[in-house]
């Protein structure tokens, strides 16, 4: 205790007993200007932009779908880069329900996922996943032909492994083995067709939303496969190596950062 940070108070204890005391304590928390201050965070910091303003393009597709989407939709996420850009710009709204595999890292959870979720609720399901994860359980694709289930699937296909390929171009010299290099998409389009469901592929942004607009307004079934272009997207922020969680790349000028901080920053 104490080594980086100093606390105010030191509580050395088995955290089973310490939380059986707080228990039996009546608590109320003060909270309004913390969330005040947080909202000023999400005004200043848009998911939709980088510190630089430049549009986060996979950040303004999932906030697109989360415009047109309706109160009851179950939203079931895939695992990849786009997990992350729904968790930013996905705004959830009354009666839906935002289902992932959490810290499983379950790639291609989100077609079986949300079979389940509309035949157990009788409401739409959505769909968001990546090129890499959807292939795992493709072949789902004739339980919503057969059944017509009101399932609609957005495909953010950016045609590598978003995830892992980020952690290499951060800490293994960008040497993308099995995340880009050997490594293929199919047409997701076709795909679809075979298995007798509606499907389009697009990439330009005024298409886009176009598309998520018209798919949105009906429950019929329907695949929408989003070509994310060269630019190799990545999350942003994200954490950097040796830096705390309030500190992430691209990083804040130091004025900045301080300006927030009731402790200074630490630096690596």
């Amino acid at each position: 205790m104490n080594r980086k940070i100093k606390i105010d108070v030191a509580i050395q204890s088995d955290v089973k007993d310490f939380l059986k005391q707080l228990n039996n304590k009546k608590l109320t928390p003060i909270i309004a200007q913390w969330q005040e201050k947080v909202l000023t965070y999400k005004e200043s910091y848009s998911s939709l932009i980088t510190i630089k303003a430049e549009e986060k393009m996979p950040n303004k597709i999932i906030s697109l779908i989360s415009q047109y989407s309706k109160p009851g939709d179950q939203v079931c996420v895939d695992v990849g880069l786009h997990q992350m850009w729904t968790a930013q710009s996905f705004e959830v709204k009354e009666n839906q329900r935002v289902l992932f595999s959490g810290g499983l890292g379950a790639m291609g959870c989100a077609l079986p996922t949300a079979i389940g979720a509309t035949m157990g609720t009788n409401k739409r399901a959505i769909v968001i996943a990546g090129d890499g994860g959807f292939q795992m359980n493709i072949q789902e694709l004739e339980v919503l032909r057969r059944r017509g289930l009101p399932i609609k699937i957005f495909i953010m296909n950016n045609a590598f492994l978003g995830m892992v390929r980020q952690m290499q171009t951060e800490f293994l010299n960008k040497n993308y083995i099995g995340t880009q290099n050997d490594y293929s998409v199919p047409n997701f389009k076709n795909i679809a067709e075979a298995y007798g469901i509606k499907s389009h592929t697009v990439s330009e942004m005024n298409e886009i939303e176009t598309i998520i607009k018209n798919s949105l307004s009906n429950d019929e079934c329907e695949l929408i496969d989003i070509h994310l272009g060269e630019n190799k997207h990545l999350v942003e922020p994200r954490l950097a190596g040796n830096k705390p969680m309030e500190d992430m790349a691209p990083f804040l000028e130091r004025e900045e950062l301080e300006s927030h901080m009731i402790i200074k920053p630490l630096e690596s």
